[in-house]
């Protein structure tokens, strides 16, 4: 299977969301999305999406433009012939051997971008779902969960109330204001003791604060802390201490709560240091964040080799591309401890890309690759939110 770039395009986009939300990283208004079309000498289309966040791999939106054109287009051009003709085996390999150099450990956006436009690429060209380069699993029933940000507490408790009539179980509650503990009693309180909760602290706390909440957050029902200090400490933390302003605080023995690496990892090199330093048995894989599908797979298979679980994640804003690529990974990868990407999705105010969902409100989402794992642009929407569009070197 190979197909012959004709064209190559990367554009930014800036979509509203519905209402405001915001974490202890970040606020957000809009979605500042990176999508990339590729087009092949047949006139087949191929769409890709990322959403940088400089605070996770230090990416923004014109380092993701840069990347593109000057590091990772290159690597498929055929100088002598030139032209960009790509084998599926070689889109293989050249993922697994970006995974593996450091030059591209912190391009995850880029690399996820233009990665899932050549799969979207060869998925039309072959009248294949993705997901079917990847597995034989055409059906399944993905559990997920949805985020409750940092809001006021009226719109919590409306959140909440939505969530029970939904029959919703899973749920993430982000921290790291002055009113995290009363939201938490709040949530907790309205969706019930058969709820499953767990924290996501973006690196706003530290572990004094950890030690001294958790007998409190555990009665609470809470299951387990996502990033709950900042990405270079978490990474660094070991089995015998934890230190913070190089002073010897606890053994980790003495933290009951689990915690989930999320800022702290986001490519191999990150992986192998945590499996090294042996404390943390979960980690967020999020597609765009990771450098796409391949890369993705590849991490949960190594996670899952050392012990360490996984949650499919999302990013907010995210559109319905990143979602459905998701679900594709939820496919592949069935034994996620927790799925919660797809939840993210539904923040923006307009869609650019349409697929075919069979979303049900009681925490399951039944999928089948034969019908509902693609997508297609929305190009209405894409051209009404544009701010820059390039056209990338193939040559």
């Amino acid at each position: 299977m190979t197909i012959d770039i004709n064209r190559c395009e990367a554009s930014h986009i800036k979509v509203p969301l519905k209402s405001k939300y915001r974490h202890h990283m970040s606020k957000f208004k809009f979605a500042d999305i990176i999508l990339v079309k590729c087009i092949d000498k047949e006139g087949n289309e191929g769409w890709g999406e990322s959403i940088p966040r400089t605070y996770v791999t230090g990416e923004t939106i014109t380092t993701v433009f840069d990347d593109l054109e000057k590091l990772i287009i290159p690597k498929f051009i055929n100088r002598d012939r030139k032209k960009c003709e790509i084998s599926f085996s070689d889109l293989l390999n050249r993922y697994s051997s970006f995974a593996l150099n450091k030059n591209y450990r912190n391009k995850g956006s880029a690399l996820c971008a233009f990665e899932l436009a050549m799969l979207d690429l060869f998925s039309h060209k072959y009248n294949m779902s993705i997901s079917k380069f990847f597995t034989d699993n055409k059906k399944a029933i993905l559990q997920y969960s949805f985020p409750i940000g940092i809001f006021s507490f009226i719109k919590t408790l409306i959140i909440c109330l939505k969530y029970r009539m939904w029959g919703q179980k899973n749920i993430k509650i982000k921290v790291g204001d002055k009113n995290e503990f009363q939201r938490v009693q709040i949530i907790t309180k309205i969706i019930g003791k058969n709820g499953k909760y767990y924290l996501d602290a973006n690196g706003g706390w530290d572990i004094p604060k950890v030690l001294s909440n958790q007998d409190y957050l555990i009665k609470r029902g809470i299951t387990a802390i996502e990033q709950p200090i900042n990405k270079i400490d978490l990474l660094k933390m070991n089995e015998d201490i934890i230190k913070s302003n190089k002073m010897y605080i606890a053994k980790y023995s003495d933290i009951k709560l689990p915690f989930i690496a999320d800022e702290s990892f986001c490519n191999y090199f990150d992986l192998i240091q945590l499996v090294q330093n042996g404390i943390i048995k979960m980690i967020n894989i999020r597609i765009s964040k990771c450098g796409g599908l391949i890369i993705s797979n590849m991490l949960a298979n190594i996670a899952l080799s050392h012990g360490i679980k996984f949650i499919v994640g999302g990013m907010v804003g995210e559109s319905n591309l990143l979602s459905t690529v998701e679900q594709v990974f939820a496919l592949i990868n069935p034994n996620y401890e927790l799925y919660n990407g797809m939840g993210k999705s539904i923040y923006l105010k307009e869609q650019p890309f349409i697929i075919n969902r069979n979303f049900k409100k009681n925490g399951s989402y039944p999928i089948n690759s034969d019908s509902e794992l693609t997508y297609y642009p929305n190009k209405t929407v894409i051209s009404k939110y544009l701010v820059k569009k390039k056209v990338l070197k193939l040559h």
